[in-house]
């Protein structure tokens, strides 16, 4: 929690300096903001940013908080980034021990190749979707240009669903990973390998845009 509000506090500081002025973290208003967007709150303090981009109320809302969600995702991401990483070292190089016949080494060959492609492709796919977020915000405080932002959250709630299914499946993967490839295993048989590949193919498949 100290991590994610320290995360938050940086990413959202240029937003209250734009709106409060420099002496903002004098007054205590970035870490009256930081503690509202963490928590479930409706968003009482930020109200006023929703008349500056013209939105209705409920417009705003559901924007919000796909808003706190979308720094939830990109606080997490940033997190899995290297743990991802030796997940795809792991796939490219696991090998199963024991006897293996001709149908199943050819299952594991093309296996792997189309997991790795799906797995890369929906980790691309995950930085695009937050790209999205990155240059509306950016297009707001950098450049004074509200629109982009507001134009965000219009879009944020079916965006927040993709990238939420996304995440899900890296860190379903990620998680797995870990568990069955720790220092202590043992090398999977190819019955077992198989169920692995399919199970993680499965679950990057059903993710909107992923290997695309």
């Amino acid at each position: 929690m100290a991590k994610m509000h320290e995360f938050v506090r940086e990413e959202i500081e240029p937003l209250v300096r734009l709106s409060f002025g420099n002496d903002a973290a004098e007054t205590g208003s970035t870490e009256r903001l930081v503690k509202e967007i963490i928590s479930n709150s409706r968003g009482k303090k930020l109200l006023g940013l929703g008349a500056v981009l013209r939105l209705s109320p409920e417009e705003y809302e559901e924007g919000l908080f796909c808003w706190k969600g979308f720094l939830y995702f990109k606080w997490s991401l940033s997190n899995i980034a290297g743990e991802l990483a030796l997940v795809i070292a792991g796939l490219e190089t696991v090998k199963p021990v024991g006897p293996v016949d001709g149908e199943a080494r050819e299952y594991l060959k093309r296996g792997k190749a189309v997991l790795l492609q799906l797995l890369k492709g929906c980790w691309a796919q995950t930085r695009q979707t937050l790209g999205v977020y990155e240059e509306a915000y950016s297009g707001l405080t950098d450049r004074g240009d509200p629109l982009i932002f507001r134009d965000f959250l219009l879009r944020a709630p079916s965006l927040f669903d993709s990238l939420g299914e996304q995440l899900g499946a890296i860190q379903h993967i990620i998680s797995f990973w870990k568990h069955r490839f720790g220092p202590r295993s043992t090398p999977p048989s190819a019955p077992e390998l198989i169920d692995i590949f399919m199970d993680f193919e499965s679950s990057l498949q059903v993710r909107p845009g992923a290997g695309q």
